[in-house]
């Protein structure tokens, strides 16, 4: 690719960092990072710069851009489905082991104040984080002074044990 009107050959390899930036512009207004991820995303004609009747400068995601975007959106999903296939095994596994599972749990918990997670409101005047676990509850040694299940730190996949081990 060659940036227009100066023949300059532009090659840019699109990262993770650019896919992100690049889905930033498409939820935002289109307001500019102006930074030099956004002139790599302009050079390779992802982004284009538009201004209004007042002169303001906004980035604008091209028909270029929406590609990468929906390109990425299609391979979150594979790895996603993945990943997902995988925690239904282990989980049928435990459950065929007489094992309590669970998936798709949410949890409150309650933060401190420099926290900078997203915090919930309804906590009663406390700050509340909405936490998912994305893998099924497991513990090493089976089970524990609270019961069945455990942190994610406690994960019988990480320390080779279970069903897979």
């Amino acid at each position: 690719m060659s940036a227009p009107g100066l023949g300059i050959a532009v090659t840019t390899s699109i990262t993770t960092t650019h896919r992100r930036r690049l889905r930033a512009v498409w939820r935002s207004a289109g307001w500019p990072f102006q930074d030099l991820v956004e002139v790599e995303l302009l050079a390779a004609g992802l982004l284009s710069r538009e201004r209004d009747a007042a002169g303001r400068e906004t980035m604008r995601v091209t028909d270029a851009g929406l590609q990468v975007l929906a390109q990425t959106l299609n391979t979150n999903r594979a790895v996603r489905d993945e990943h997902e296939a995988l925690v239904a095994r282990v989980a049928r596994e435990m459950q065929r082991a007489g094992r309590v599972v669970w998936r798709g749990l949410s949890l409150r918990a309650r933060v401190g104040e420099g926290d900078v997670h997203q915090r919930l409101p309804g906590g009663g005047g406390r700050q509340q984080l909405l936490v998912e676990a994305d893998q099924p509850g497991l513990r090493q040694d089976g089970g524990g002074e609270h019961g069945e299940g455990g942190g994610h730190g406690d994960q019988q996949g990480a320390h080779g044990g279970g069903a897979f081990g």
